[in-house]
C-alpha cells in the first residue's frame, strides 16, 4: 500500500513480519508424505496488537476452548475447562467480534462436574428452531442446550449409553437437514469401565436439531496409527466432506478421510503432508475461498513444533495431498506442546478470529488468547518477505533501538540518536510523553489500553517522512529501505519537525494513533463501513470544502483527503484540539453531529 502523504504527518506502512522458509525435508520414501514442509512460515507470534486475552487467572490452568459465532456475525461465545482437559466449564461472551470479552458468566450447577473438554455448536431443527448445544465427553457423553443465543442453558444430561473423548469435535448439517457429530475413543470410555484397545473415530446422527442422538458408528480406524480428534471441512461445492485426524502414536503424520455421500461411507485413512500434521484441526473458509486451518504443531520436522500454528491453502490442496500455500505461527508456546485446541471464526469482513489456550508466558499457567488477522494481511507479509532482495534489507535492525516505557507505551528510540544528540532526543521524548499523557487523561480507559498495544519508534531524521507516520504496510517499508518491524506502529520520523510542528498540532500523536486504531481495531480496518459512509456524507454535503485553519487561513479541510484522515482529524477534535475547523468537540457536534455520535460509539464513552 503506497503512503498517503500528509503535509504534516503522513500515514505509512502495517504488520510486523518474520518469515521463515524451512529447509526441505530429508529424502523420503516416495510412498510416504514428507515429515516436514517447504512452504513459507509466516510468524505472527510477536504481533501483540493482534492478541486479545480472553481469560487469565494467576496460578489457574485454563485450557482447551471452543467458540461459536452467532448469526449476527459479531457475538461470540467461548467455553473451556478450568483445568487440563477437565474441570468446571467456564463461559464468556463477546459482543464485538472477539475484541473484548465479558466476565465469566453464570452456568448451570452441574457444569462444574464436566470431565472433559467442552465443545459448543449452533444448530437449527426441522421447524427452524435455532439452538446452541454444548457437549462434555467421557462416559457418558452429556449435552446442554440453549434456545436464547446462550443467555440461559439447561444442565448437562447424557445423550445415550456411550462415551468418548473430545465430544463433539465436529458437528455438520447434512443435506437432508439432519446433523452428524464426530468424536473418538480409545476403548476406555465408549462404554462404562472400558479398557484401552484401538483408537476409533465415531459419528452419531440427530434428526431433531440436536436434541437427541443415535447410536454411534465407526467411520475410521487404523491397525497401527492412533486416529483421533476429527476436524471436519466440507468442500466449497458442498459435495464432499473431509475429516482431518490427529495421529496420537506420534509415528505417522496426521491423516485424512473423505466422504462423497454425506457421511454414509468413508475412504480409507491416508496420511497428510507434514505441513498439515498437528492436533485438533479446526478450520474455516476466508471470503476469497481459501481455507484456513488452526492446530497444535506436531509436525515431525518443524521449527515451530509444539506451538500454535495455522495453515493456508485450498480444499484441493487438502484432499490432493499438497503442502498448501503457507504455515502461520500464531503464538509461541513456552512449555512442550501443551497448547492449541482452537476455536476458529470468520467474521463478515473477512477477519479470522482464532482462540486457544497455551503457556504464553514463561513459568505461568496457561491462559486463553485470541489472535485476529485476514488472509490478505498474511499475503502482504509473504509478499514483503518475497520482495526482500539486494538492498531491501539495508535498514537499521531492531536491536539497534533502545526500548523505553513512556506513559504506558513501548517506545523504541534509535540508539544513534540517543548517543549523538542526547539533548534533542531528550526534548523529543519529553514532548512525546506530554502528548501521551494528554491521551491518557482524555480518552476512555479501554481505548487507552488498546492504543498502548501500538508501539512507537523514534528517529532523529528518517528520510522518507517529514514528521510523523503510521505504517500500515511492511511491503512499503521494505521497498523504501526501512525496518519492516515498524509495520503496525507509529513513528516520530523527524525529531526537529516534531518539536516544531506540534506547537500548532498539540494532538499529532493522537492523530497517528487514531490511524492505528482505525486500521487494526475497527471492524473492516481502513474499510470500516461506518467511517466510510460518514465520510461520503460529509463529502457530499460540501461542509468541509472551506474551513478555517488554526492560523487563520481559509482552506479545504484535510479531513476530505480520505476516510482515514476524516477519522483521525475528527478524533483530534473530539478529544483535544484539531488545527482545522471544527477544532474541538462542541464545534464538531454542531458541524458534523453524525460523526460526533459515531466517534462516541467507536471510541467508547468515558
Amino acid at each position: 500500500m503506497p503512503p498517503r502523504i500528509h503535509p504534516r504527518c503522513p500515514i505509512l506502512a502495517a504488520l510486523a513480519l518474520t518469515i521463515f522458509v524451512p529447509a526441505l525435508s530429508r529424502a523420503e520414501d516416495p510412498q510416504e508424505p514428507p515429515r516436514g514442509y517447504s512452504i513459507p512460515l509466516i510468524d505472527l507470534a510477536d504481533q501483540e496488537r493482534r492478541q486479545v486475552v480472553v481469560d487469565r487467572e494467576q496460578g489457574q490452568y485454563l485450557g482447551h476452548p471452543t467458540t461459536v459465532l452467532l448469526e449476527d456475525g459479531r457475538t461470540m461465545i467461548a467455553v473451556y475447562p478450568e483445568g487440563h482437559g477437565r474441570g468446571p466449564i467456564v463461559m464468556k461472551r463477546s459482543e464485538d467480534g472477539g475484541r473484548s470479552w465479558s466476565d465469566r458468566l453464570p452456568t448451570p450447577e452441574n457444569w462444574a462436574t464436566s470431565k472433559e473438554t467442552p465443545t459448543i455448536h449452533r444448530v437449527v431443527d426441522p421447524r427452524g428452531k435455532k439452538r446452541l448445544i454444548l457437549f462434555s465427553g467421557l462416559y457418558p457423553i452429556r449435552m446442554a442446550s440453549s434456545e436464547d443465543d446462550g443467555r440461559s442453558w439447561t444442565p448437562l444430561e447424557p445423550i445415550g449409553d456411550f462415551g468418548g473423548i473430545v465430544a463433539m469435535s465436529s458437528v455438520e448439517r447434512l443435506e437432508d437437514g439432519s446433523y452428524m457429530a464426530l468424536f473418538h475413543d480409545d476403548g476406555r470410555f465408549f462404554k462404562d469401565e472400558g479398557t484401552a484397545t484401538t483408537f476409533r473415530v465415531y459419528k452419531t446422527l440427530s434428526t431433531d436439531g440436536g436434541l437427541s442422538w443415535g447410536e454411534p458408528e465407526v467411520i475410521a480406524e487404523h491397525p497401527t496409527a492412533h486416529l483421533c480428534e476429527p476436524g471436519l471441512i466440507r468442500s466449497p461445492d458442498g459435495k464432499q466432506i473431509a475429516v482431518l485426524l490427529r495421529e496420537n502414536s506420534r509415528t505417522f503424520n496426521s491423516f485424512l478421510i473423505t466422504s462423497d455421500d454425506e457421511g454414509r461411507t468413508w475412504s480409507e485413512p491416508r496420511q497428510l503432508p507434514g505441513a498439515l500434521t498437528g492436533d485438533r484441526h479446526v478450520g474455516t473458509y476466508a471470503p476469497d475461498g481459501r481455507l484456513f486451518l488452526s492446530f497444535r504443531d506436531t509436525t515431525h520436522e518443524s521449527p515451530t513444533r509444539g506451538d500454535w500454528v495455522g495453515w493456508v491453502g485450498t480444499y484441493d490442496d487438502l484432499v490432493e495431498g499438497r503442502e498448501g500455500q503457507y504455515r502461520v505461527r500464531l503464538m509461541d508456546n513456552t512449555k512442550g506442546a501443551d497448547c492449541a485446541y482452537p476455536g476458529v471464526e470468520a467474521l463478515p469482513d473477512g477477519t479470522l478470529v482464532v482462540t486457544t489456550y497455551g503457556h504464553w508466558a514463561e513459568g505461568e499457567a496457561p491462559y486463553i488468547v485470541s489472535v485476529r488477522f485476514t488472509l490478505e494481511e498474511i499475503d502482504e507479509l509473504a509478499g514483503a518477505g518475497g520482495a526482500a532482495g539486494p538492498g531491501s534489507t539495508d535498514f537499521t535492525p531492531t536491536d539497534r533501538y533502545e526500548t523505553r516505557e513512556i506513559g504506558g507505551w513501548t517506545v523504541l528510540v534509535h540508539s544513534g540518536f540517543l548517543d549523538d544528540h542526547p539533548a534533542l532526543a531528550g526534548r523529543t521524548l519529553d514532548r512525546l510523553r506530554h502528548q501521551l499523557d494528554q491521551i491518557d487523561a482524555r480518552l476512555p480507559r479501554p481505548a487507552v489500553e488498546t492504543l498502548r498495544r501500538v508501539r512507537i519508534w523514534v528517529e532523529e531524521a528518517e528520510p522518507n517522512h517529514p514528521c510523523m507516520a503510521y505504517h500500515p504496510s511492511p511491503r512499503w517499508l521494505l521497498e523504501h529501505g526501512m525496518n519492516p518491524e515498524k509495520a503496525g506502529c507509529v513513528e516520530v520520523a523527524n525529531a526537529r519537525n516534531f518539536l516544531s510542528w506540534t506547537r500548532d498540532q498539540p494532538w499529532m500523536v493522537l492523530h497517528e494513533l487514531a490511524h492505528a486504531y482505525h486500521h487494526q481495531f475497527l471492524d473492516g480496518g481502513f474499510g470500516n463501513p461506518e467511517v466510510r459512509d460518514a465520510f461520503e456524507q460529509a463529502t457530499e454535503s460540501k461542509s468541509y470544502e472551506r474551513v478555517l485553519r488554526i492560523d487563520g487561513r481559509d482552506d479545504r479541510a484535510y479531513a476530505l483527503n480520505d476516510p482515514m484522515e476524516y477519522f483521525a482529524e475528527a478524533t483530534e477534535a473530539f478529544f483535544g484540539t484539531n488545527d482545522f475547523y471544527p477544532y474541538v468537540r462542541s464545534e464538531l457536534q454542531r458541524h458534523d453531529p453524525g460523526l460526533s455520535t459515531l466517534l462516541e460509539s467507536l471510541w467508547g464513552g468515558r
